[in-house]
This record gives C-alpha cells, sequence and structure tokens, in this order.
C-alpha cells in the first residue's frame, strides 16, 4: 500500500484551536487540521510552515511535535505528523479550503476526516495528561518564557541528562547537548553501549535541566541564575546523515576548527549514538542565590 507521509498544524489561540473545511476531492465538505505533504529533504517544521503559508498566506511559529498519526485509507496509509502551532498573522486567505472554525478543545459533532478524528483525541489526551501532570511554577514573576528557556538551551554547551535506573533509582550524567529548532527536540551523543543506554532502551522517559553562567546585579553578592528543565522521551536516531549533520552541528558549539570537526567525524563517526529527546514539557525561571 502507498505511503502518504503529511504533516498537520493544531493551531491554537486561547483556548480554541483551528480546524478547516476541505474545498475538493474525495473528502470535500469534511473537517481537518491543516497541513499537507512534505517536499525532498524538509523536516517537520519546514514543511508545515510551507503548508500554512501556502493554504492561508499566513506565517505560523511551531511550538513542539505533538504525535504522529498513522491510518489506513481505501487506497493508501497515511503517516501524519502533528504539531502544535500558534498565528503569527491575524488574517487568513482561504486556498484550499471552503471554511474555517475556532472551535473548543470538547466540540462535539464534527465531521472529522478519519486520520484528523485521532489527532483531536490525541490532542484531548495531551491536554488532559499536560494540565494534571505538569506542575506550574508557583513564583509566577520568577518564570521564563519559552523563548528565553530556548535561548539558554542553544547558547549552554551542557546539561544534566536523567533516567530511570535500576530499582527506582535515579540516573543522571552530564552531557553536551544540542537543540535542533527544526523539530524542537534536543540531541545528544554518546558511546553506543552503557548504562545510559540500556537505561533509556528500557524506559524512554527522562529529563534534561541546563543552568546559565548567571549574573551579578548593582553589587549584590549573589549570583542571579536561569534554569531549565525539559521533560520528554528518548528515541535513538538510526538514519546517518542526520547523525553526522547533528555531529556536525553540536561540534561548532565548541569550535568552528572545520578541519578538526571534519576529522572527529571521519574517525569517530562509526561509534557514535545519537539519540534525541523529543520534548514534552518545558518550563524555567530565575532565581536569586540569597
Amino acid at each position: 500500500m502507498k505511503v502518504l507521509k503529511v504533516a498537520a498544524a493544531i493551531i491554537e489561540k486561547g483556548e480554541q484551536i483551528l480546524i478547516a473545511r476541505r474545498l475538493k476531492g474525495d473528502f470535500a465538505g469534511r473537517w481537518e487540521f491543516p497541513g499537507g505533504k512534505y517536499e525532498k529533504d524538509e523536516s517537520g517544521q519546514e514543511a508545515i510552515k510551507r503548508e500554512i503559508k501556502e493554504e492561508f498566506d499566513a506565517q505560523i511559529k511551531v511550538e513542539r511535535y505533538l504525535c504522529t498519526i498513522e491510518h489506513d485509507y481505501d487506497s493508501f496509509h497515511l503517516s501524519m505528523d502533528c504539531y502544535i502551532c500558534s498565528l503569527c498573522d491575524e488574517k487568513l486567505v482561504l486556498h484550499d479550503h471552503s471554511q474555517i472554525r475556532w472551535i473548543s478543545i470538547d466540540e462535539k459533532d464534527i465531521d472529522w476526516l478519519p486520520a484528523d478524528r485521532k489527532v483531536i483525541e490525541a490532542y484531548r489526551e495531551d491536554a488532559k495528561r499536560r494540565k494534571t501532570m505538569w506542575h506550574e511554577i508557583l513564583r509566577k514573576k520568577q518564570a521564563l518564557s519559552r523563548e528565553e528557556c530556548i535561548e539558554i538551551l542553544k547558547k549552554e554547551l551542557r546539561g544534566v541528562l536523567s533516567v530511570n535506573g535500576d530499582d527506582g533509582y535515579p540516573y543522571g550524567m552530564p552531557l553536551n547537548h544540542y537543540y535542533n529548532e527544526e523539530d524542537d527536540c534536543l540531541y545528544f551523543h554518546s558511546g553506543k553501549i552503557g548504562y545510559k543506554v540500556d537505561c533509556f532502551k528500557r524506559e524512554d522517559k527522562a529529563s534534561f535541566c541546563v543552568m546559565d553562567k548567571g549574573f551579578y546585579k548593582d553589587d549584590d553578592w549573589a549570583l542571579n541564575i536561569r534554569s531549565v528543565i525539559v521533560f520528554g522521551r528518548i528515541e535513538i536516531i538510526e538514519d546517518e546523515k542526520v547523525i553526522e549533520d547533528i555531529c556536525r552541528k553540536l561540534s561548532y558549539k565548541f569550535t568552528s576548527d572545520d578541519s578538526y570537526i571534519a576529522e572527529e567525524i571521519r574517525r569517530s563517526l562509526s561509534r557514535t549514538l545519537l539519540f534525541r529527546l523529543r520534548i514534552e514539557h518545558m518550563s524555567g525561571k530565575i532565581v536569586n542565590e540569597k
């Protein structure tokens, strides 16, 4: 059966999400989340940004990955990568849809496309889980924005990755990291065997914590430190091109010596395990050490 790979956007505005009604084709008149097919060598974020521009003449910001939906239609198998997004433009121009609506998460009686019905179910489950699972920062004035958190992840060289170890004991280790804007994931490299690898192969849930170097304010002796903690699930990367690309980008955080980087990749790539933390929740705060 033919496999169709697409990306879809769940565009949020406050407590509502955007849905669109198909204009033509076999599913004309039914509702879906906007998006479309990948083009060659596109990442999920690149694909969904391009599709929304084509469909609505609008720019979006991709906030995070939600899930991948698999569904068998009569003549093809659909694999749909779904991303939570927000609009950068207020005005939407309809090119491929007859109508759009902003709906609440619990709105009923919508004539969904079959695969998109799975998307809304996954979105509801995610919202329910996030509401009960992730604790909000109590001191709101100390909270960092998502943009500030990402800035720290991009700038700092290393943090502590914690996984579930033996007998329920957590296992934390310092690791270099690379934050990839294209898929909103954190990437790490290591040897192909070892205790940490055994741990996350057994249980993929993990957290990663990063602190910046801090700063002093107004002759105060106490440091002001910003920290970020990320929760998510670990995935091992098998694609050799992706492994080489991410390892090269990670190396450039430490040195701009192209010849050194090329030699290290040539010598060590075959022995390198690359894995990523797909972000499910992220928060950050600033504290004064007094």
